[in-house]
């Protein structure tokens, strides 16, 4: 959704594994409830344990 960030995709060893990620491209962006909801996730299950490391 951000055009400047980027991702490595671990464990991607074949073709056929980039061409199914890339099909992500083809599907609607998430709408704003949607990230909100992901935000949500980010902020009570996976923040507290790794935010400090940043």
């Amino acid at each position: 959704m951000f055009p400047e960030v980027s991702c490595i995709i671990p464990g991607a060893s074949r073709p056929e594994q980039l061409l199914s990620n890339l099909k992500t491209e083809e599907l609607p962006t998430l709408t704003s409830e949607q990230m909100a909801a992901v935000r949500g996730i980010y902020d009570r299950m996976i923040r507290p344990l790794v935010h400090q490391l940043w």
